[in-house]
This record gives structure tokens, C-alpha cells and sequence, in this order.
């Protein structure tokens, strides 16, 4: 989970009612793990996304889910929800609803029998901080993964997943940041590193929960086993300005970045709304940036055609509110073209411009 204060002194805790605001960049241009040390400046500039998620602090709704020493939630326009306990110097995650991050079912409620520590910037280079806890997640089989439900030796009315979590956060750089729209001076780079041990239990009628992780564990070895993230963190701000999510190879598959409000008013569109964007736009790269939102489900044919009605491009695709891709323009020549989603009965959806200058 990542926030941003709106504040230039020392952070102070978030409320019910304030806002935060983030963009996601989901196929950063520079995939390379950032350097470590006294540097001089990390240059994250470049960072674009056609979309804003907002995150609204709520007081706790006691009709919903929500962990018992929960005393703040965050939620997104989708649904997300993050729960925190807000203490006089700490914020601290205790539980979220999301989608499954753990990729066993679709949908979770997640309750840490430990909560982990989110403001870090006091933290100091070389310094280590471990947290250990764990999770237990309720599923019913309609909200298990259908590649889980084909290998089930049996099947039980409910299975719960049984998680342990290692935390692992290493102060390991400092130097200044450039994001898209702020400078920050006095950062600090921190690797994070966790790591998940399974078991699982199932549950048949009235029944006591029954340990079967023997049975299901080639499911389990489907699951993360471990997950990396670098965080940047600034004095003036409580929780990270900046969140690369890492792959296997540790290079660099999503980045998180704070966008400060007034940026962001300016910026955000009408929610709710079909949207197709790509981007950048004037294109100067071999590959551009395809993002859709709000789409309703079903299957859709992206396409593109020059001015004077050549079609282009054209790639099928099956949208179910929002899709990311990539598409190689490599191709095509310098100039304007007209892009547009259309539906299974032709209907366009949406169609736009882009500008290419040299792919």
C-alpha cells in the first residue's frame, strides 16, 4: 500500500476525509533496478499513466469486513480497501480486500494477526527492519481460481489458505528523486523483501477445520513464494512517494509514484466513463502504451487506421473493465492516425488521435 501526505513539515496521520493520489505506470521504459548507495539522483521523470487512482480515508464501517484493531480504511473507486491502525506515531497495515494477492482465489479479506509498520522515512542506511506474520484467508469454491479447481484431489465446501509472511525492509541508498511532476531532495532507497510459507485446511458441513496441505501441494507450489518491491521514502511524507514492484528477474514491472493534489484535480477525469488511451502521445518510441478503463465485458477489436482510411492495426481482445498492453508501432510511418475499440457489433466505442514522430 503506498500514500502521500499533503503536508511540508513533519507528516501527520491521515483522517477521514482526506484524498490521496497515485499513478501507475505499467511497463516502465527503464526495466532496470535502480542503483544503491550515495547517489547522486535516481531519475524517475518519465514515469507516465493515462489514469489516477484516488484513495479516500474513511472511518471504519462495522457493516462491512474489516480486521478488529482497525481504526482507518482506504478505498479506491474499485473497491480496494486497505485498513490501518493510525496510532500517535505509527501507521501500520492490519489488513486489506483486494483482489487475491496471493492469486489462489479472485477476491480477498485479509487480516494480519500482526500489522506492519508503513511509515519508514526515520529509518537510517544500512538499518533492518523484520516483521513476521500471518494470514488466514476463507475461501468458498466459487471464488477459487478455475486452474486450482481442476487440480483438487477433493472437494470441500471451504478451503482456508494459511499464510506466513516474512518482511524484510533494508535502508540501502539515499540521493535525490525526480518524479513526473516533484522534486524531492534527502531520499532513501529501501529494498523490501518478502516472503510466503502455505498451508491449507478444508472444511466440509459443520465440521472442524482439517489440515490437508499434504493434499494440495501442487497447488501450493503454484502460489508467490516471495515478492520484492524498492520503496523511496521522503522526511516529508509518511509512506513511499515511490513503489517498484519487481519481477523474478528483479527488473522493474509496475511502478507506483505519489501525484501531488493539485496536479492531480487537474488531471482526473469524470470516473465511471469509458476510456481508451495511448500514450505517449506524440509517440517517439518503437512500442506505445494501449490502456483501457471502464469497459464493459466482452470482446472488443482494437483499431487503427491513417487519414486517408488504411487499416492499420487491428488485435482482438476480451476486456472486462480494464486491459493493459503494449503494441509495436515500429512500422508505421511518421504522421496521424485515428485509433478506436469497437465492439462485437461494430459499435465504436471510443476513437481517438495519435501523432507519431519517429517510432
Amino acid at each position: 500500500m503506498f500514500l502521500w501526505v499533503k503536508t511540508y513539515c513533519q507528516p501527520s496521520m491521515p483522517v477521514a476525509g482526506d484524498i490521496f493520489y497515485f499513478q501507475t505506470d505499467k511497463s516502465p521504459n527503464n526495466k532496470k533496478s535502480p542503483a544503491k548507495g550515495k547517489v547522486k539522483f535516481w531519475d524517475y521523470s518519465y514515469l507516465q499513466s493515462p489514469f489516477i487512482t484516488k484513495y479516500k480515508v474513511q472511518s471504519i464501517s462495522k457493516k462491512e469486513f474489516f480486521p478488529e484493531r482497525a481504526n482507518i480504511v482506504m478505498v479506491t473507486a474499485e473497491g480496494e480497501k486497505h485498513f490501518y491502525i493510525v496510532g500517535k506515531k505509527d501507521l501500520s497495515l492490519i489488513g486489506q480486500s483486494s483482489d487475491d494477492p496471493f492469486g489462489f482465489g479472485y477476491r480477498s479479506n485479509i487480516s494480519f494477526t500482526n500489522s506492519f509498520k508503513e511509515n519508514l522515512s526515520s529509518m537510517k542506511i544500512n538499518q533492518v527492519k523484520t516483521e513476521v506474520s500471518e494470514t488466514y484467508i476463507e475461501y468458498g469454491l466459487d471464488n477459487i481460481r478455475d486452474f486450482f479447481l481442476k487440480k483438487l484431489p477433493l472437494m470441500p465446501d471451504s478451503i482456508r489458505l494459511n499464510v506466513l509472511i516474512t518482511r524484510r525492509n533494508r535502508v540501502d541508498g539515499t540521493g535525490k528523486l525526480f518524479l513526473p511532476d516533484i522534486t524531492l531532495n534527502e531520499c532513501i532507497r529501501i529494498t523490501r523483501e518478502e516472503t510466503y510459507d502455505y498451508t491449507v485446511d478444508t472444511k466440509v458441513g459443520n465440521y472442524r477445520w482439517t489440515d490437508a496441505t499434504e493434499l494440495f501441494k501442487d497447488n501450493l507450489a503454484m502460489l508467490p513464494v516471495q515478492n520484492t518491491k524498492v520503496l523511496f521514502y521522503n522526511n516529508k511524507y509518511l509512506l513511499p512517494v515511490l513503489i517498484l514492484n519487481m519481477d523474478n528477474s528483479q527488473n522493474v514491472n509496475t511502478a507506483d509514484y505519489m501525484v501531488p493534489a493539485k496536479i492531480a484535480l487537474l488531471r482526473d477525469k469524470p470516473s465511471g466513463q469509458p476510456s481508451i488511451t495511448l500514450y505517449p502521445n506524440p509517440a517517439y518510441t518503437k512500442d506505445i502504451k494501449l490502456e483501457f478503463a471502464n469497459i464493459p465485458a466482452g470482446r472488443y477489436t482494437f483499431k487503427m487506421y491513417s487519414l486517408i482510411g488504411n487499416l492499420e492495426k487491428s488485435i482482438p481482445y476480451y476486456i472486462n473493465n480494464s486491459k493493459f498492453d503494449t503494441i509495436d508501432i515500429s512500422d508505421l510511418k511518421p504522421g496521424i492516425y485515428i485509433y478506436a475499440l469497437v465492439d462485437g457489433l461494430g459499435k465504436i466505442i471510443q476513437s481517438k488521435r495519435l501523432t507519431i514522430i519517429s517510432p
